[in-house]
């Protein structure tokens, strides 16, 4: 299978060039969102993505609770499939996730309000693909972790486990019924 370019622009953090087997079988386009979310300097190594959901109705709406919380996140993942970037996970760390998990991961949000509504199938392609195309890019096999287990990331990183709930880390419903063993 030949390798598709699926993104080369500039945001916040610089440019993030994604080449992927699989940007066919999810759209593979990703749309650069300038912002003035709070991100920290990455000073180590990418070993996994925390996933979440956004309880807002459209990435500009996260966009703006996220900026007026001081709070980040690399990605989001619409309900049409359209992936947002927000910052370059090679350069930058997200501020979100808690349970020293931020340093160490990715962040990708779900567009998606309440915890019980459906995500639907083109959300789902499209976070697979994003989620597959970046273990490609920072050189980890996607591994689901199991739902129901809260650790922090001292205790999840010996365990192989790639792929998180936020709630793997702490107290919240978040990401709701996300059905993230379908990423895999």
């Amino acid at each position: 299978m030949r390798w598709a370019p699926i993104l080369v622009a500039a945001g916040v953090g610089g440019a993030l060039l994604l080449l992927s087997r699989r940007a066919s079988a999810w759209g593979g386009r990703v749309i650069i969102v300038p912002n003035s979310m709070r991100f920290a300097p990455r000073t180590k190594p990418v070993r996994g993505i925390v996933v979440h959901h956004t309880h807002t109705a459209t990435p500009a709406a996260t966009r703006r609770v996220l900026e007026k919380r001081e709070l980040s996140t690399h990605f989001e993942v619409d309900q049409a499939g359209n992936v947002y970037q927000y910052g370059d996970p090679a350069k930058l760390y997200a501020i979100a996730t808690g349970g020293g998990a931020n340093a160490h991961t990715i962040g990708i949000d779900v567009t998606h309000v309440g915890l019980s509504a459906p995500f639907p199938p083109a959300q789902i392609a499209a976070l697979r693909g994003l989620v597959h195309d970046l273990a490609d890019r920072f050189g980890f096999k996607v591994r689901v972790a199991p739902d129901g287990t809260r650790q922090n990331w001292a205790q999840w990183a010996p365990t192989g486990f790639t792929v998180f709930r936020h709630r793997n880390f702490v107290a919240t419903a978040c990401p709701a019924n996300l059905p993230l063993e379908q990423v895999a």
